[in-house]
């Protein structure tokens, strides 16, 4: 594949003491920049839900924790059983 086939002149040097490779930028498509200036917009415009319902998300999180407490209890006991039946 050749530098042109991507849009990119061959590399050429700026002086003797500078040794980096400069590479030209292929062409932008600037058709699609309003539809991504909008997008963006309608980005920035979202509020924080979490922030706005603390309560509601405290609620989650404790329910989560339980819930987390309760599949450890029952496995554990069924672990347990298991345990005693084969001894």
């Amino acid at each position: 594949m050749a530098l042109n086939d991507v849009g990119l002149k061959p590399p050429t040097t700026t002086s003797t003491t500078n040794n980096r490779y400069r590479y030209a930028m292929a062409a932008l498509d600037y058709s699609l920049l309003p539809r991504a200036e909008q997008s963006l917009h309608m980005l920035m415009k979202r509020k924080n839900w979490a922030a706005k319902n603390a309560g509601v998300v405290l609620v989650f999180a404790i329910v989560f924790v339980v819930a987390i407490l309760v599949i450890a209890l029952l496995v554990s006991k069924r672990m347990a059983a298991r345990k005693s039946g084969k001894a």
